[in-house]
């Protein structure tokens, strides 16, 4: 039988009814519990243990749902460093556990330090010894005793087992952040072990951050690789998929077992498996400092995709282990799941919002990132998004905020969310733009026949949003098929007609108004052969192989974001200066697209006589 304190004057019980009584210290009460639970007649104390006595059983009273109410969330605020700090001779950590009866920090020497508790919901201690590179994890005890990671640590051991106290003196400094406006952006999404793991390139370091700025690879047949190929592209920034530590993947495991990484574990701590030296407390760090200090020497901006609305085992998660229920949503007594993955991050509790904040701010300023990609952004409340803009804009005025602003089916009010509906709330934030990619498609293979005007117009000028920097204007990302695997498999299309309809729609995506967005290696016509979902194929089905790819279509996206960077003034901040200086009219399945004194003609037609675009000065 269990009893649980949901609120500050109710105990609640999912399967008692009648009289009991309710053990506080020497002190004993009378309770009646009904349907709903029973009322409290003491004000109770956190971190206080209660019971309930029945005849000759007594039941300890859980601390659930009250970590949810408004009182708690006024009680538990705390605006101060958590976390551990290193101080050469001296630690301090901080940890906030509001609901906890007791917090210790077991360190890896088999030492412990008992933490003290303080005020708002926050446990200390000053461990006066030397503790660089000594691994710790933290014991915390609710209604058993827990061992859990530090939501706050930055450095981790391999597999997620502990965590280590580092010096932040042995960081690599980044360089300054580039100076990039929104409106020149071309983002190239692309994933780690994908673009080197070719076995036809000779990568010294495949599969890592390492590998992934190495310079002069070839494939076989002599075509740039790696690093080369994506700098050769043009693109401004590359948007790593997931970086963090995540948990489905062995990191011991020397085989080639393969996920995307969308199942965080910490968020604060780099995925192990694609630094050279898993082991070490400082490697996986400074390998992605060097990362995007090397993109950045050479004028590309590194765009992190981060994963805050689910985590890859909730009742694992150290956050839940430290204050449970308080980290995700509930309804009804059952955790949401608008993520389709188990749990949803409750991104409007306070302590959860300062969590994300806080993690973002130390992403930005430890490797300067020219942007964050937001998976299911639309999970997330509009307050946390308004704040994390705010926040990382007085850092980088520069940075890129996106996501997907899909409308899902969470606890709290859609009203609330980052949804694309709720666009004017935050407008210096992107959206994945989906009617764009559906749309464009359509266009491209000739399902539309009818208002191709308007249609036109709303692919090359981003009507439906607050301004054109909102729409990330894509066909394929790392969902769903690749573009070709559409066409292809999906569509049935010729090879000799998917070549055309993929000139057709990047030139849309890269000539129109708006945030161009390319999957990376689909200007190669990558295949994944015909598989939709690819998350936890083999490496085999991911890797990029450079000597498959179709170079005519290459040559022709780089000619498209060449005229994009050379031209970048016929590209707006607003949807004033389009209505201003863009007209759009079809005229003979041709695409008249005027933009200032430019006249851009797209071909629709099924002539492929006429070339995909040309381009006019007009007075």
């Amino acid at each position: 039988m269990k009893f649980y304190f949901d609120d500050y004057d109710l105990i609640a019980s999912d399967e008692f009814n009648g009289k009991a009584t309710l053990i506080d210290g020497d002190n004993k009460h009378g309770l009646v519990f009904f349907y709903n639970g029973s009322k409290l007649p003491i004000k109770i104390k956190l971190r206080k243990k209660y019971y309930i006595q029945i005849d000759d059983m007594v039941y300890p009273i859980e601390y659930r749902f009250i970590v949810q109410t408004p009182k708690f969330a006024i009680e538990n605020k705390y605006d101060g460093p958590l976390g551990s700090f290193y101080h050469g001779d001296y630690t301090e950590f901080y940890v906030w556990a509001p609901t906890a009866f007791g917090v210790n920090v077991c360190f890896t020497d088999d030492t412990i330090y008992g933490m003290r508790y303080t005020e708002n919901g926050v446990y200390y201690a000053k461990v006066r010894r030397d503790l660089e590179g000594i691994g710790y994890m933290l014991e915390v005890e609710h209604m058993a005793k827990y061992m859990a990671l530090d939501p706050y640590a930055r450095s981790g051991a391999i597999n997620s087992l502990y965590n280590y106290v580092i010096n932040p003196d042995k960081i690599v400094k980044r360089r300054k952040y580039l100076q990039i406006p929104k409106r020149d952006a071309i983002i190239y999404e692309a994933n780690i072990r994908d673009f080197t793991t070719d076995t036809k390139c000779n990568f010294k370091y495949p599969g890592k951050f390492k590998g992934f700025i190495e310079k002069g690879i070839r494939s076989a047949n002599n075509h740039l690789a790696g690093y080369d190929y994506i700098k050769n592209l043009g693109v401004t920034h590359v948007q790593l998929m997931p970086i963090y530590d995540f948990g489905s993947i062995d990191e011991r495991d020397k085989s080639r077992q393969y996920n995307w990484g969308y199942d965080p574990v910490q968020y604060n701590v780099l995925e192990g498996k694609y630094s050279t030296d898993q082991n070490d407390p400082y490697e996986r760090i400074n390998e992605l400092v060097k990362l995007v200090n090397r993109f950045n020497k050479d004028g590309i901006g590194v765009i992190m995709d981060v994963v805050f609305n689910h985590v890859y085992h909730m009742d694992e998660f150290s956050f839940e282990k430290l204050v449970p229920y308080y980290f995700f949503r509930y309804k009804d007594g059952v955790a949401g799941n608008a993520s389709g993955c188990g749990n949803e991050v409750a991104s409007e509790r306070v302590m959860v919002r300062k969590f994300i904040v806080d993690s973002l701010v130390y992403l930005e300023e430890t490797f300067g990132f020219s942007g964050f990609r937001f998976d299911l952004m639309g999970i997330h409340d509009i307050e946390t998004m308004q704040l994390i803009d705010k926040t990382l804009r007085e850092i980088n005025p520069n940075i890129y905020l996106y996501g997907e602003g899909w409308k899902m089916n969470t606890v709290i009010s859609s009203k609330k969310c980052a949804i694309q509906a709720n666009h004017t709330e935050i407008p210096n934030i992107g959206f994945f733009n989906d009617e764009f990619r559906n749309k464009s498609k359509q266009l491209i293979i000739g399902q539309v026949t009818t208002n191709i005007t308007r249609r036109a117009t709303n692919l090359l000028t981003a009507p439906h949003y607050s301004n054109p920097l909102q729409s990330i204007s894509y066909v394929s990302c790392h969902d769903n098929y690749t573009m070709f695997d559409e066409l292809y498999y999906a569509f049935e299309e010729s090879l000799e007609g998917i070549l055309r309809q993929m000139k057709l729609a990047y030139t849309f995506i890269l000539l129109g108004q708006g945030i161009p967005f390319l999957h990376g290696g689909c200007e190669g016509q990558r295949t994944k052969y015909g598989i939709e979902n690819s998350y936890n194929s083999s490496e085999e089905i991911n890797k990029i192989k450079y000597d498959d790819l179709n170079y005519e279509l290459i040559d022709f996206v780089k000619n498209l974001i060449s005229f994009r960077k050379s031209h970048r003034d016929y590209f707006f901040n607003t949807a004033d200066e389009i209505s201003e200086h863009v007209s759009i009219e079809v005229i003979d399945s041709m695409v008249h697209y005027k933009i200032k004194d430019l006249l851009i003609i797209i071909n629709i037609s099924d002539n492929a006589n006429i070339p995909i675009f040309s381009v006019q000065e007009i007075n």
